[in-house]
């Protein structure tokens, strides 16, 4: 059975890496309007997601995540303030894992939950952290060189057992997927790329990989499912400020059509943390 996993990295607009260093106003929020318009597509659609959350942010919105959690969808980890991983010294980023291991265990009594790190910035030194402190699955390998922020995970200690899904004997990496196009790997799993994107190229790059492999992993952002206006920091470059905007207003009905490609591909919904049960049955 083809399997697919949909996630969304539950953040703020202000989180994002290219709004950081002029921010100064974290009063407009756009969270909730994101990821409800996300929960309403996919209980439309009639299937589960893995939800992967800020630390910071759970105190705050412990309504609407345990809204998640009683529909049956997965929870997991961002980070804790979302900062990049590979900016952080090894010491600080175990510090912040911790942090938001205690975190999702106090107040959503979440255990060995899993982890995707702010703009895949994630290495071999830090996932080896994140095995230790009992996370159960990593999803932040993705093989696209040309972005200045991705890290780069080793994959050659683990064993393959399904496309882009590999393990060991107590942990388990799902890269999310790419597809070669003009000598680049770009990534067809981002709601970035889904916006960004024309349509019919975006759509041509997802079918290809459909028929040539057994597994999806897509991830999109609240902001990408809301045209809900922000007043951006006045700083903002005109490239951040394209790069936030364009194609917004189509996210949401991109992102529908996506499923409905799935579903007649043949593959199966399940959340990360199900799939990674499912592949511990295996060893």
């Amino acid at each position: 059975m083809k399997k697919a996993v949909i996630s969304i990295d539950v953040e703020d607009w202000y989180h994002l890496e290219y709004f950081k260093d002029n921010l100064n106003d974290k009063s407009q929020s756009i969270l909730e309007d994101g990821t409800n318009e996300f929960i309403n597509i996919i209980t439309e659609e009639n299937i589960k997601a893995t939800f992967f959350i800020v630390g910071e942010l759970i105190s705050s919105k412990l309504k609407l995540l345990k809204k998640i959690i009683n529909q049956d969808h997965e929870i997991s980890g961002h980070s804790f303030n979302h900062v990049r991983p590979l900016t952080q010294s090894l010491e600080e980023f175990k510090l912040d894992s911790t942090k938001l291991l205690v975190e999702l265990k106090e107040k959503l009594n979440i255990i060995n939950p899993g982890y995707r790190a702010p703009c895949f910035s994630l290495d071999d030194e830090r996932l080896k952290i994140l095995k230790e402190l009992n996370y159960s699955y990593d999803s932040s390998k993705i093989s696209a060189g040309f972005h200045p922020l991705y890290g780069s995970i080793n994959i050659k200690q683990y064993k393959k057992v399904f496309d882009n899904v590999y393990t060991d004997k107590t942990f388990t990496e799902f890269e999310l997927p790419t597809q070669r196009f003009l000598n680049k790997n770009i990534p067809i799993s981002g709601g970035g790329y889904l916006r960004i994107l024309p349509w019919f190229l975006f759509k041509y790059l997802l079918k290809k990989y459909l028929k040539e492999n057994d597994t999806y992993f897509f991830f999109i952002h609240p902001f990408e499912l809301t045209n809900k206006n922000i007043s951006l920091p006045k700083d903002s470059s005109i490239t951040s400020r394209l790069r936030f905007r364009i194609g917004r207003s189509k996210g949401a009905s991109r992102f529908s059509k996506l499923i409905k490609i799935l579903k007649k591909e043949g593959f199966e919904f399940v959340t990360f943390s199900d799939f990674n049960k499912e592949i511990n049955n295996l060893k």
